[in-house]
């Protein structure tokens, strides 16, 4: 295997592992903001201000992951064209 095959399956590689890594942070998130989500809807002591802040929370997490993922995707597609 000569430098240029095995750089193509090292980039192979992590696509892979980052992919996953991603969609189980998704997961993870999403299942702890539904979880989140309930306990506060049980909570009726809580103010309506403490919920919507929760939710511009969680909002802010999905944002901020996307945007991680995008700049992710682009460095692979960068290191893709040195191939």
């Amino acid at each position: 295997m000569n430098q240029k095959e095995m750089f193509k399956n090292i980039l192979s590689f992590n696509e892979e592992v980052l992919g996953n890594i991603y969609n189980s942070m998704v997961i993870i998130q999403d299942k702890t903001q539904k979880a989140v989500e309930e306990a506060m809807e049980k909570a009726s002591f809580l103010p309506e201000e403490m919920k919507t802040l929760s939710r511009q929370y969680f909002a802010g997490v999905a944002q901020t992951r996307e945007s991680i993922r995008e700049a992710v995707l682009k460095g692979q597609e960068q290191m893709k064209t040195f191939v």
